[in-house]
């Protein structure tokens, strides 16, 4: 199993071969919880061949479901979950760290709406520490850091005569008012000119093993290199707060304990902006929260801004050229599609924006809501 990317997200939205399988599940990570989710994973799968039979051919169920049905003993044994997509032309694997609801899906098109949002959702981070003489990439998750195996530039120890070094680790509340909090002196010219060198090379580097990534960057080192960096850096998901402070012998928790929290009142504070969106949208007579009205919108490239409730399923069928809905009480068969995720995908292919919402937080009852372009 592989971590999933906005690329991988995006082809998985286009065009598929019929049938398509989708197939998720959180799992516990550990005795005895494994050997419970090893059953709830075949039962899952039964349920996918449930949905194939009367529309499919028995010989198609068992090709599709043979190669996963032990899919999940390739999961590792920690906490997090599993996303399986499953087609006559793909065979796709992934292992989240943060839990996705139980479901299996049969229909037209993959369920991606669980990879979107957690993609979207900043749910995975990255924290990429600037020490004196070593640079390090971690990956992040909001119950632990991990350090990736890259090779960063590495240099040597910055020339005598500037700022001292800082013992501890700080959380970031601005950055760029980092020097006159911790007493930094401002680095001379040269010493500046020699990091924003090396933040240059680094940067390189970062923007490059992120490019297919949309998860958000935060920085962490002294405090008087957040604003130099800030400076060229190309990954448009840098954070504007960042852990303060020297990183180079910080231990993984600590920095951890550091970063979650920033990540945690971005995603916070992204769902509050999104619903200002709205309602300013709203009064303007741009924006709408019934289904039927922003399925047909999105099928004509009209929303910019899409909010759904999370963990809500709606059943039916979207017609992808119109917009036109068929609501149904429950998934019947392969035929029925959750058509919350149908309008997302159609969004997204739009060049519009996706965001989950917890359900006490959307802006009306409405399981979607909709911020339309004109």
């Amino acid at each position: 199993m592989r971590t999933v990317t906005v690329t991988e997200v995006r082809s998985m939205i286009s065009t598929q071969q019929h049938p398509c399988i989708s197939i998720y599940m959180p799992t516990d990570g550990g005795p005895p919880g494994r050997h419970e989710d090893r059953i709830r994973w075949k039962n899952l799968v039964r349920s996918a061949g449930r949905l194939l039979e009367g529309t499919y051919p028995a010989t198609w169920a068992r090709a599709l479901l043979e190669p996963i049905a032990d899919a999940f003993s390739e999961a590792p044994a920690r906490p997090g979950g599993v996303a399986v997509l499953r087609s006559p032309d793909v065979d796709a694997r992934y292992w989240l760290p943060v839990k996705v609801p139980e479901i299996a899906v049969v229909s037209s098109s993959f369920h991606t709406k669980p990879l979107v949002s957690y993609l979207d959702r900043n749910r995975r981070y990255f924290v990429l520490g600037l020490s004196e003489r070593s640079m390090a990439l971690h990956e992040g998750t909001p119950f632990s850091l991990r350090r990736l195996e890259v090779e960063l530039p590495a240099f040597g120890r910055v020339s005598p005569g500037t700022a001292q070094a800082y013992s501890g680790v700080h959380g970031g509340t601005g950055a760029a008012r980092a020097s006159a909090r911790h007493g930094w002196r401002e680095p001379s010219a040269a010493h500046k000119s020699e990091l924003l060198r090396r933040f240059r090379a680094v940067d390189r580097f970062v923007s490059c093993r992120l490019r297919d990534e949309a998860a958000p960057l935060v920085l962490a080192g002294v405090g008087y290199y957040h604003p130099i960096y800030r400076s060229v850096s190309r990954y448009p998901y840098l954070l504007d707060d960042g852990v303060e402070g020297n990183v180079e012998h910080a231990r993984l928790e600590e920095i951890y304990e550091r970063a979650w929290p920033i990540v945690a009142a971005h995603e916070g504070d992204l769902i509050a902006t999104v619903r200002t969106q709205y309602a300013l949208a709203l009064a303007a007579g741009r924006a709408g929260d019934r289904l039927y009205a922003v399925a047909h919108a999105a099928a004509r490239g009209r929303v910019r801004l899409l909010l759904h409730a999370e963990a809500v399923h709606v059943w039916g069928y979207v017609e992808p050229e119109t917009g036109v809905c068929r609501v149904h009480d429950r998934q019947r068969d392969a035929e029925d599609a959750d058509v919350l995720d149908d309008i997302c995908e159609m969004v997204i292919r739009h060049g519009g924006d996706v965001v989950e919402v917890p359900p006490d937080r959307m802006p009306s009852t409405s399981p979607i809501a909709a911020v339309y372009r004109y």
